[in-house]
């Protein structure tokens, strides 16, 4: 008997199915896809046996798309017309796109049993802020505070960072805008964060793709007075 491990979900990927599938708009797909990835790993859902979820959009439900699944992968079918897509506004465009992931992963759910509560919360949820949607990227603590880098969208490209201090003991929260980056910028600059008694203690990975290579540290007093805090980097292209 084959024991399917349980994984926690790596990727989720929409693949439009379309005559043309340039994309001169927002790419909504992918921003949805990265909150679901996000939002389905801060509830640690695990998957048996595959970690990537290929959606594919068609212009018609693709019962077939199952048989092509990968020991990797599985494939989820969501039907969307391109003609509808393309003349429509962009806030049209941002609902069907999110409606696009939600019934991809929702196509999988029926077929192996998930969690269809977990799936659905998740949608609630985006719909509060849409690509708005704060997401927690790192977390950190010490005897005195707890610290959370979460992030939200700024455009297709970048996000908007912030970091949230809390007192433990009188349970306020400071919430601070640090930067606008892409997701290089936080997997390297913040590859560790830690508090101190009176830092908040950043170490990127030294790389010479950055120009800027050394710790960074907020003083925590600082930070809580409201001061104004950037990480300046630039990137060596």
């Amino acid at each position: 008997m084959v024991i399917l491990r349980e994984k926690i979900i790596k990727e989720i990927n929409v693949f439009l199915d379309w005559e043309n599938t340039d994309l001169d708009w927002v790419n909504y797909f992918k921003i949805y896809s990265d909150i679901f990835l996000n939002l389905l790993n801060r509830r640690k859902f695990k998957c048996k046996w595959y970690d990537i979820i290929h959606i594919i959009a068609s212009e018609e439900y693709d019962d077939d798309i199952h048989e092509k699944n990968k020991p990797i992968y599985k494939n989820g079918s969501c039907v969307l017309s391109e003609d509808i897509y393309k003349n429509t506004n962009e806030s049209e465009k941002n609902s069907l796109a999110l409606e696009c992931v939600y019934n991809g992963i929702l196509d999988l759910v029926k077929r192996d049993w998930w969690n269809v509560d977990v799936i659905n919360s998740i949608y609630n949820e985006i719909q509060e802020n849409w690509i708005n949607t704060e997401l927690v990227a790192k977390e950190t603590d010490s005897k005195k505070y707890s610290l959370k880098v979460t992030y939200s969208q700024y455009d297709s490209e970048l996000y908007t960072i912030f970091f949230i201090l809390t007192d433990k003991k009188s349970w306020e929260s400071y919430k601070r805008e640090m930067n606008k980056g892409n997701k290089d910028f936080l997997n390297m600059w913040l590859a560790s964060i830690r508090i101190s008694p009176k830092n908040i203690q950043m170490r990127p990975w030294v790389s010479t793709y950055w120009d800027v290579t050394e710790p960074f540290d907020i003083h925590i007093g600082n930070f809580i007075k409201g001061s104004n805090f950037k990480i300046n980097y630039k990137e060596n292209i």
